[in-house]
């Protein structure tokens, strides 16, 4: 069981997930996290496996960026199940196709600026 963290910039977009009548995103992404532990690669882990990002590969402050589509929104985490700890970092809202793509550099510098913020939630504690 995996421990699940956030940052402001998250919190905020979880905010607005809920004000637009969505509740599932926060506790879909805690039962996700859960699935996974140090020795297993389930849950979160498989989701954002799908979800590498390419264009972020060679990005040396990217590349621990990956990406998971939960219904219409894409959540941008960091890390991995044998740390035991994902952090969600970025959240965009109601993805829509050709709108604040992944290459372009407006939507990079927002991604390296959540990456600054400091952790300020833990959504699920490890072994919860």
């Amino acid at each position: 069981m995996c421990e699940l963290l956030s940052n402001k910039t998250a919190d905020e977009h979880f905010e607005e997930v809920i004000r637009s009548g969505e509740k599932q995103l926060e506790k879909r992404l805690i039962e996700l996290a859960g699935e996974a532990t140090r020795t297993r690669a389930e849950g979160l882990e498989l989701k954002l496996k799908e979800g590498i990002l390419t264009s972020w590969v060679h990005d040396p402050q990217l590349r621990t960026v990956r990406k998971c589509t939960i219904g219409r929104h894409r959540v941008y985490v960091e890390g991995r199940n044998t740390d035991c700890r994902f952090i969600v970092r970025y959240i965009k809202l109601f993805k829509k196709t050709g709108v604040d793509e992944e290459q372009t550099l407006n939507f990079k510098n927002r991604i390296l600026k959540a990456l600054q913020e400091p952790r300020t939630r833990t959504l699920r504690g490890p072994d919860q």
